[in-house]
């Protein structure tokens, strides 16, 4: 009893070692945590400089190239006028708008005639009788004979009653042809003031009409964007719209009659418009009164950057450098070319612009780049098309 009182211990203990060596035998060993990337995931487009033209757009009303307050140019009553020579209408060159009564222009150009003829048979009849004088002086080359005496003075008045008379019938004839009053040009009747029996005197103004062979935009260029104008003294062709691009149509820009706003200071460009209504050329039409956009090609521009707003803060943006490094860096803004900005900026040919954001950016911070990487498709559009580019 003395024995197994002293072999319990003994073999709990023996049993105890023999499981730790055979536990700490059969361990696998566990590896050390793997080191974590703490670096924020941002996404990041290539950096390219382009040559770039600026469009310059600007707006104004489109107006009549030329306006005429309609008179006749003789008294009379209207006797008739056209059917298109209302509010609203469209006439043609040369169409006949309306009449005055004729009869005592018709009755001017009879007399006219008659007087005419009247002064030429008394021109003959002087011419007769300075053929009898210089005959009768050439019968008695020793006579001295005057110019009273040859009928000189007389046939010099009936010529010139003969030339006077034929200038009557002339404006007797024109006085006849105003009883008829024509379209100056393809017109927009925009008021009518007579009626027919209504008696008009001459210079009475009796319409206004509005040219529609051409029109006019007269739209103001701020300070800013004056100085992308081309450099041309030539036509420079624009393009037309209105605000919700439905009417699109081509006009061209008059340099010359460019001038200064008295009041704004801001430089006048005068646009002009063929056919603003169609109707010669079947395009769409624009209306005068109109409120229209003109678009045109301004200076090109090289080293340019094209940088969506969204990403410009300050007249800075973020860029990664080629150790995937966060850079501040100054740009100076150029031009404004929809929702980008036009920049220019001294940007490294490995720097990335960054397109997302970390939380809190700070200069010099580490990032990791995503593996798909955006690029942009062009100055012209925002569309970002993913690349295959991994980064490590």
């Amino acid at each position: 009893m003395r024995i197994s009182h002293f072999m319990v211990p003994i073999t709990v203990a023996s049993i105890s070692g023999l499981l730790f060596w055979t536990i700490n035998s059969s361990a696998v060993e566990v590896p050390k945590a793997q080191q974590l990337d703490n670096r924020p995931t941002v996404t990041a487009v290539p950096l390219a400089p382009q040559m770039h033209t600026v469009k310059i757009s600007a707006f104004g009303e489109l107006t009549p190239y030329e306006s005429t307050h309609l008179s006749a140019q003789v008294n009379g009553q209207v006797t008739r006028w056209h059917a298109s020579f209302t509010q609203g209408g469209f006439v043609k060159r040369g169409e006949l708008l309306f009449s005055l009564d004729s009869s005592d222009y018709q009755a001017k150009v009879t007399h006219a005639k008659a007087a005419l003829q009247q002064a030429q048979a008394d021109l003959i009849e002087e011419q007769a009788l300075a053929d009898v004088a210089r005959s009768e002086a050439e019968r008695f080359p020793e006579e001295q004979r005057t110019a009273l005496f040859l009928r000189t003075p007389q046939l010099l008045s009936a010529q010139a009653a003969v030339d006077s008379a034929r200038a009557s019938l002339r404006q007797a004839q024109k006085e006849l042809e105003y009883c008829n009053i024509y379209a100056p040009f393809d017109a927009l009747v925009t008021a009518r003031m007579i009626g027919t029996g209504q008696y008009v005197t001459a210079g009475e103004s009796v319409a206004l009409i509005h040219n529609v062979e051409k029109a006019e935009i007269i739209t103001p260029i701020a300070g800013f964007e004056a100085k992308f104008l081309p450099d041309t003294r030539q036509n420079i062709a624009v393009t037309i719209s209105t605000n919700d691009q439905t009417v699109v149509r081509s006009g061209t820009i008059m340099p010359h009659l460019a001038q200064f706003d008295s009041k704004t200071r801001m430089r006048k460009l005068y646009v002009t418009l063929e056919d603003p209504y169609g109707l010669r050329n079947q395009q769409d039409a624009l209306a005068f009164g109109q409120y229209v956009q003109v678009t045109f090609d301004g200076k090109a521009l090289s080293q340019i950057y094209s940088i969506p707003q969204k990403l410009v803060k300050n007249n800075k943006v973020w860029t990664v450098d080629h150790s995937h490094t966060l850079r501040q860096q100054d740009i100076e803004i150029v031009h404004s070319d929809g929702s980008n900005y036009l920049v220019q900026g001294r940007f490294h040919d490995t720097d990335l612009l960054l397109h997302s954001l970390p939380e809190h950016p700070v200069d010099g911070q580490p990032v990791k780049l995503v593996a798909d990487q955006p690029v942009f498709t062009g100055l012209a559009d925002n569309h970002i098309t993913p690349v295959r580019t991994v980064y490590e």
